[in-house]
């Protein structure tokens, strides 16, 4: 056992397949004030066979949320795959979804990258929901990988990192900052020479950086004081609803390392509200106790979790060094 001690599961962390009713999301990541995660129907708002605007086939289901489903489609002409994204119609402040639903969309539209999913169309269908099309991946999530394997060995983990430092470096100098770091946002794809593809994913509550790119649909939905997010890997900046930068998106990925490495929480909590209040106020766990773990890597980690931004890695691209490196010295 490469670890001094055992993973033991923790209330915010459990592997059951339950979904919030609210968020859509399994238990473990549920960015609601809602403690409980329960079983949630899915809503088909298609059947396989489908057509939509006489050009994707519907073939099936492959993903469900609490305001859109994911769809496997094949357009009818070039016989390609693609996910479709479609927004449920039927849903609570739908005005405020609608518009988050599109800036996503003009948010992957805007990037181009062989870490993130390109997006190929957006529009309507005849029954009035709003849709976009993007890469159909075919891997799992590092959500699902770590509930197989725990954590990862860290020249694994590295090459991991090494690909989302890239991808959001990347969106961070088109002004775009995620805000929704976590595993079940990391897809993992083989590629050819069994080399491992990292993609960044689901762009759902994405903050321009610069507001003039969105104008007055950024500020609608970014205002100060608004707390959005998945509270385990939320930056203390995130978690006040204090305006955020890109530094918080390093501040999540340090916990998402953490946790890949050690198969543990960074800040593990039994309500959204008790983890919310570690992000801002505990200190960084050590990470010395976890023997498969290099003490140097340990230590780029825990500068990521700062809690002051400034003293932080202030790029993805400072961060991708300080691994690269670490990881060369190591070879």
């Amino acid at each position: 056992m490469p670890y001094a001690r055992h993973h033991t599961a923790v209330n915010s962390r459990n592997h059951s397949s339950e979904q919030c009713r609210r968020c859509g999301n399994e238990a473990p990541h549920c960015s609601c004030w809602n403690s409980e995660a329960k079983p949630r129907a899915a809503a088909r708002l298609v059947e396989p066979g489908d057509i939509i605007n006489q050009k994707y086939q519907i073939i099936r289901q492959v993903g469900q949320g609490a305001t859109s489903t994911i769809y496997l489609v094949r357009h009818v002409v070039s016989d390609k795959l693609f996910a479709m994204k479609m927004l449920i119609r039927d849903i609570p402040n739908f005005e405020e979804k609608r518009l988050r639903f599109e800036r996503e969309a003009n948010a992957i539209g805007s990037l181009n990258h062989e870490n993130l999913v390109s997006l190929y169309d957006f529009g309507i269908s005849s029954s009035g929901h709003l849709f976009f099309i993007t890469d159909f991946l075919e891997g799992k999530s590092l959500f699902k990988l770590l509930r197989m394997e725990k954590f990862l060995k860290w020249d694994h983990a590295c090459r991991v990192f090494l690909q989302v430092c890239s991808a959001m470096h990347y969106a961070h100098l088109h002004g775009l900052i995620h805000r929704d770091l976590k595993p079940s946002n990391i897809m993992l794809i083989a590629a050819a020479n069994n080399i491992e593809l990292v993609k960044v994913v689901d762009f759902g509550i994405v903050q321009f950086d610069d507001s003039h790119i969105a104008g007055e649909l950024n500020e609608r939905l970014t205002q100060e004081g608004t707390v959005v997010g998945s509270p385990n890997y939320m930056s203390p900046e995130q978690c006040q609803g204090h305006k955020v930068d890109h530094r918080s998106d390093v501040y999540s990925l340090g916990c998402l390392m953490f946790e890949t490495l050690t198969g543990e929480i960074a800040f593990p909590g039994d309500t959204p509200m008790s983890i919310l209040l570690k992000q801002v106020t505990d200190p960084p766990p050590s990470m010395n106790e976890f023997i498969g773990v290099p003490a140097e890597l340990g230590r780029i980690v825990l500068k990521t979790l700062a809690k002051d931004p400034q003293e932080r890695y202030q790029t993805m691209e400072d961060l991708q060094a300080a691994i690269s490196r670490f990881a060369q010295l190591r070879v």
